[in-house]
Parts: C-alpha cells; structure tokens; sequence
C-alpha cells in the first residue's frame, strides 16, 4: 500500500473498531449544537438571565468539547496503545478515559475560546472588506493604469479571509489541540505539545484529511440537505426530509470520526513504560 494510504487506511480501522463513538458523536454534536443555536435566542433582559445565559454557554461548550476530547483520545490510545508496565512485568492499572479526558478539558477549553475569539475577530473583518476594497483599487488603478474594479479587490480580500477562517485556524486549531489533549495521556509530557502540533501541521495528509473532510463532511452534507427532490404529499416530503437529513448526518459524523482518528494516528509522542525500583514508580521513556 502506498505511504499516503497508510494512515487514512489505518484510521478508519480505528474508527469501525470503536463503534460506539459513531453512536455517542451521532446523537451528541447535533443535540449539542442544537442547544449552542438555542442559546442564540435566550432572552438576556436581567442580571440572572444573563449569568444563566453565560453558565449554560460554557456548559454547553465544554460538553462538546469533552466528547471531542474523550473521541480523540480514544483513537489515539488504539493507535498508541499505553502499556505501563512495572518491574516485576505485571502491567500496571491505567486512568480511566473519561478521567484522562476530564483532566484534558481546562486547558482544551482555554484553546477553544482562543479559537472561538479568532473566528470571531475573522467575521468581524470580514464586514469591512468593502470599505478597503475601494480605496486598494484606486491605487491599483493610478498605478497600473488600468481600470480595477473594486468588487475584483472585495474579492480576492472575502477570498484570503475565508481561507484563513476554513483552513488555517481550523488546522492550526486541531493540530495544537492534538498536542494538549495527548500530552494529558503521558505524565511529564505536557511541555511536548508544541512539537506534536508543529509535527501534524507539517504532515501533507493532515492538510489532505482537513480537505476531504471539509469536502464529504461539511460541503456534501449541507448539499444533500438543501436538495429538495420534486416529491408531491406531505407524507413523501417528510419522509425524503427525514432520509436526507439522516444521510448527511451520518456522512458528517463518520468523516468526523476519520478525521479525529486521522489526527490521532499522525500525532505522536514518545512512548513510555513505568519501572518501579524499590516501591517507588516513575515514567520513563521507553
């Protein structure tokens, strides 16, 4: 098998060999999403409601982010088995997932609302392309002496925005994430995360998997559900809306889960053993 079929192939073993994580991000990320477009439409008219509004924005917001936390790590360990073992070869008790996944969470939600600020200041931006257009093509214009038209420069500014906001912050984002989510699985290796996003981003198949999944996970799902087959009756209708709106989920969540596998098979650190000497146990590099 070719070296750049090597790991997508070995994430989506990953993947069918944890199948109840397709059912857990299947039925959380819309639910969770869900609740994050409600939130939208809180009423914030007080005090309390506003703390309220606050408190459920950040409950929501780490729940999305522990079950991305808890998936990934998941994938990895399957990728990266963890097998502390001591010095008498009996294989020492591991922290449970869910715990590894919890003590990830501070750090990963700090990220996140870093992240969250970015996209933000991106959209904010984004409203003024226009006004710089104008005065850009101006200049363009005296100098080349050629007519530019401004809707040309508006373009190709909305053009390096949307690329900055689809590609580079998401891969960058994934990539640091990667790094702070595995560096809580290994004890004494947190100082080791900015190499391992640095190592992801550097990988060509981390940027192919961020393209195949913006393509079958995020383009064709919301293709499939915008298309509005030429059905008559209600009870048609609701069925094909029903398929349609089952299909793209599914497609959505299974390239999901390929990407997150993919990440975790491409982020890598030193393996580690324990050895215990004299009742006292320590990691070591193995």
């Amino acid at each position: 098998m070719k070296r750049s079929l090597v790991a997508p192939a070995g994430a989506w073993k990953a993947v069918l060999k944890k199948p109840s994580l397709f059912g857990a991000n299947f039925v959380g990320m819309p639910a969770l999403f869900g609740g994050l477009w409600g939130w939208l439409y809180l009423p914030v008219s007080s005090v309390p409601l506003v703390l309220l509004s606050v408190l459920l924005l950040v409950t929501l917001a780490a729940a999305l982010l522990l079950l991305t936390v808890f998936t990934y790590n998941s994938y990895y360990v399957v990728h990266h088995p963890l097998q502390p073992v001591s010095s008498e070869g009996i294989r020492l008790p591991e922290t449970s997932m869910p715990k590894r996944s919890i003590a990830a969470l501070p750090v990963c939600l700090l990220w996140f609302a870093a992240f969250g600020f970015l996209c933000m200041s991106i959209t904010w931006l984004n409203a003024f392309t226009l006004d710089w257009a104008k005065p850009v093509a101006s200049s363009l214009t005296m100098v080349s002496q050629k007519p530019v038209s401004f809707y040309t420069v508006n373009a190709v500014f909305v053009g390096v925005l949307d690329a900055i906001r689809w590609l580079v912050l998401p891969l960058v984002f994934f990539a640091a994430f990667a790094g702070l989510a595995t560096a809580t699985l290994r004890r004494g290796r947190i100082r080791l995360w900015q190499h391992n996003a640095l190592r992801s981003l550097r990988n060509p198949v981390y940027w192919a998997g961020w393209l195949v999944f913006l393509a079958l996970g995020v383009w064709a799902p919301s293709k499939l559900v915008d298309w509005v087959p030429a059905i008559e009756g209600v009870p048609m209708a609701t069925a094909s809306m029903l398929l349609r709106f089952g299909a793209a989920l599914a497609l959505a969540t299974a390239v999901w889960l390929l990407f997150l596998s993919l990440l975790a098979r491409l982020t890598k650190q030193p393996r580690e053993s324990v050895l215990v000497v004299a009742g006292k146990a320590g990691p070591r590099p193995a």
